[in-house]
């Protein structure tokens, strides 16, 4: 049976867990949208999906052509201010629109993305360290409260004495 505490925790993370997986259909279907929306030219503005660090991240990307072999190169780009990559010359014009709608969508997306992931990031680190300077202590009170526990008969002889050198003073 979980605690109160793991159920609130568990909510938690299922939660963000299920909000950044909507903000991932959001940009996969606007990477859809702007690759019917921009013609297949230098300067198309796509969404990549990289493998890193064990996770697959969104990133926007800048494609062009490539003058040595003819085939399509691309360069990652930041996420914010986007919307001021889009491209209006030519047969970039008459959807330019749209496209910088789509494009500043992108960039607020992957910004509340980040924030989310940012704050499972902190909780993990917090909480990590937290564990790490609290659970030593832990264990010798508890030990402690054993000891008193299995001493209880003799109370009255009872003095606080450490239990081992491992003993620290909490106060």
């Amino acid at each position: 049976m979980m605690s109160a505490i793991e159920e609130a925790a568990t909510r938690l993370g299922a939660a963000i867990a299920l909000q950044v997986g909507a903000i991932d259909s959001m940009l996969h279907d606007i990477d859809h949208l702007l690759n019917d929306f921009q013609p297949a030219l230098t300067g198309k503005v796509r969404i990549l999906w990289v493998f890193r660090d064990g996770f697959i991240r969104p990133r926007p990307a800048v494609y062009r052509r490539s003058k040595a072999d003819g085939g399509w190169k691309y360069d990652q780009v930041g996420g914010k201010a986007l919307a001021n990559r889009t491209k209006t010359s030519r047969a970039f014009h008459r959807n330019r629109d749209v496209v910088r709608e789509l494009l500043a969508a992108v960039s607020t997306l992957m910004e509340m993305r980040q924030v989310l992931l940012e704050s499972i990031t902190a909780a993990r680190m917090t909480g990590n360290a937290r564990l790490q300077a609290i659970g030593p202590k832990a264990t010798i009170l508890r030990r402690r409260l054993t000891w008193i526990d299995d001493h209880r008969a003799d109370w009255r002889q009872f003095s606080l004495q450490p239990l081992s050198e491992e003993y620290v003073d909490l106060t």
